[in-house]
């Protein structure tokens, strides 16, 4: 993640993911709990993700109850086509 308004570089959380059957356990809650420290021992003052809005999951509200907050909202279009 780039360096924001003070210079400091961010950590970015590409993709997570926990396996139906684990779910609900705690998985999530661990990986991000461990991404949040290691950014710390880096010296990285944030750590950015995106989770679609209408997740099946609802991983936003994990997030939220983590303490993260929606910097801003972007929308994916697509337009299935025939292969052929």
């Amino acid at each position: 993640m780039l360096a924001g308004d003070t210079g400091t570089e961010g950590t970015y959380i590409d993709y997570i993911g926990v396996n139906r059957a684990a779910r609900g356990r705690g998985v999530a809650k661990a990986l991000l709990h461990t991404v949040l420290t290691d950014a710390v021992e880096r010296g990285h003052n944030r750590v950015g993700l995106e989770v679609d809005a209408d997740s099946p999951t609802s991983a936003d509200g994990l997030y939220r109850s983590m303490g993260w907050e929606t910097d801003y909202q972007t929308e994916s279009w697509f337009k299935d086509v025939v292969a052929g």
